[in-house]
């Protein structure tokens, strides 16, 4: 009889022994087919190039990389309730961004906690967002499009991503600080933004800096500043604090991965390593600084920790602002 609890703990120690190397071989093993990635954003825009060149990263390093199902629209909402009801097995993971963190601070009834109900995976990149105004504005720098719209009440009109969207709340700020008033008109997404911006539908774009780039190639209207520190390279747009105009609210966006809830730690934790590697390559370093992308790549932990730091800034800067339902 007194050896009994120790045969007991003997057969604890040889259980927990068994599960953690059946563990180890699951996540050897991963991936062991394509990953499907759930993304908030719309086709063609320059977070979608890079989620495929981060897929093709992944499947020359392990077989197996993205397959994109994009679901943009309503606040983000479609993705992560996609992602939130998907298995838990490794094999889905969700792309949010910014917005993911700000919109339960803008809904009556929140519908998630972005901390409690899902699974952090990588913080991949925040990129720099551009403001830009079309050619048919009389203004080429900030100081003269605040001039031109208080002198022109509500005759102008920007894209709008989603009342929940870091992009709408940027221009929310740059109205705020300067007593203009721009109306804002819906669009899904980059690529019928800048079909709209083309067309001179809207007046003002203030989206990612690459899609903004894009949007002014073909001389449909000027950028006129970044957000960030430094300028983007080879462009002489100014950064918004070189404009004269600084504001420290108004900053880039995130975007990263999530996983359903009861993904487990070790697979987010390989996938996470994964893509901090593809994003050292020399080709995706090149473009990130081309395009003002501040790549990142760190672990489920490091980005859990992002998470709550961001929520906590998040509350007060969106206190009082009106609910979105």
């Amino acid at each position: 009889m007194p050896t009994m609890p120790r045969l007991r703990s003997l057969s604890v120690l040889l259980a927990l022994g068994l599960l953690a190397s059946g563990g180890a071989s699951a996540q050897d093993n991963y991936p062991s087919k394509p990953i499907q990635l759930i993304s908030s954003q719309g086709v063609g825009g320059g977070v979608d190039a890079l989620l495929r060149a981060i897929g093709q990263g992944l499947s020359e390093r392990t077989g197996h990389g993205f397959t994109v199902d994009a679901r943009p629209g309503a606040n983000g909402l479609l993705a992560t309730n996609a992602c939130a009801n998907a298995k838990p097995d490794g094999y889905t993971v969700c792309l949010v961004n910014t917005q993911f963190v700000l919109l339960p601070f803008l809904q009556t009834k929140p519908t998630y906690d972005p901390i409690k109900d899902f699974e952090p995976v990588t913080h991949i990149v925040t990129a720099s967002l551009a403001l830009a105004v079309q050619k048919n504005v009389p203004a080429r720098t900030l100081p003269e499009l605040i001039a031109y719209s208080k002198a022109n009440p509500g005759k102008l009109n920007y894209i709008s991503l989603g009342a929940a969207n870091p992009v709408d709340l940027g221009i929310e700020l740059l109205m705020r600080q300067h007593g203009v008033d721009w109306k804002a008109i819906p669009y899904r997404g980059a690529a019928d933004s800048t079909l709209a911006f083309h067309s001179g539908d809207v007046q003002l774009m203030f989206i990612t800096s690459l899609n903004v780039m894009a949007a002014v190639a073909n001389g449909s209207g000027t950028m006129l500043f970044v957000t960030g520190n430094k300028r983007l390279p080879k462009s002489p747009v100014p950064t918004l604090a070189e404009t004269g105009f600084p504001n420290a609210a108004i900053g880039g966006i995130w975007f990263a991965l999530i996983a359903p809830p009861g993904t487990p730690k070790p697979l987010r934790e390989k996938l996470a390593r994964e893509i901090a590697e593809v994003l050292k390559r020399p080709d995706v370093l090149i473009r990130a600084e081309e395009t003002g992308y501040e790549l990142v790549g760190n672990t489920p932990d490091q980005f859990g920790a992002f998470l709550v730091k961001e929520r906590s800034q998040a509350g007060p800067l969106l206190a009082g602002k009106q609910k979105i339902n």
